[in-house]
């Protein structure tokens, strides 16, 4: 994917570019995805790495959404703001924090969020500042505390933009391949020490790691 400039459409406004992305994108769906999404309990858990937030977008706003109530967390930056009120329109509750600012309030949120209105959180686990895929502790820590699933997905296009972003954020070209994949559940138990909770978390970066080059692999394919 080659490094180039937004300004064409910057024009549009971030949710008018999100709109247009996903209506122009063939997506590739991987077999059980869509039974995955529907088999997880009301309270529940989607998480994928944050460099796939926008090849995502099409298929969370036109297949998720319409299937779950969705709620996220995002933080207190200028970013976190521009994420909040492009998703709060579509009908995503947006929770203020991150790891660095605010973590422990936003996560009491979710963990309400998930235990007394049993929604469904996207996590961006290696958000907001990384290292780059590389999960924190507060999705395993949020799972266990709600006693709910954590869903692996991951998302890649055929041609896009890579900023240089820390993340190296990927904007897909219109009309490319998007591929959607998705791993086993991560069932978490109530019961964990310190070292446990660390083995799920490294889990979770295998998982994403394995299934993301996965979806590179469903995009690139050259079936029509």
């Amino acid at each position: 994917m080659r490094k180039r400039s937004l300004m064409p459409m910057a024009a549009l406004g971030v949710r008018g570019v999100l709109r247009l992305l996903s209506a122009l994108q063939r997506r590739e769906i991987d077999a059980g995805v869509l039974a995955s999404i529907d088999r997880l309990p009301d309270a529940a858990i989607i998480a994928y790495w944050h460099d796939q937030t926008v090849v995502s977008a099409g298929f969370m706003i036109r297949v998720v959404l319409p299937r779950r109530r969705l709620a996220s967390m995002t933080s207190h930056s200028d970013d976190g703001e521009l994420v909040a009120r492009v998703a709060r329109p579509l009908g995503v509750r947006m929770v203020r924090g991150s790891a660095s600012r605010g973590g422990r309030e936003g996560l009491r949120e979710l963990y309400r969020d998930l235990t007394r209105q049993g929604g469904t959180l996207v996590m961006l686990p290696d958000g907001p500042r990384g290292p780059r895929h590389r999960a924190k502790l507060g999705v395993v820590t949020l799972a266990q505390l709600a006693q709910a699933p954590v869903l692996p997905l991951a998302f890649a296009c055929r041609r896009g933009w890579r900023l240089r972003s820390w993340d190296r954020m990927t904007v897909p070209y219109p009309g490319t391949r998007v591929a959607v994949v998705s791993g086993e559940p991560l069932e978490v138990p109530r019961q964990l020490d310190e070292s446990e909770r660390e083995a799920l978390r490294a889990r979770l970066d295998e998982q994403l790691e394995t299934l993301s080059q996965r979806a590179q692999d469903l995009a690139d394919q050259r079936t029509p």
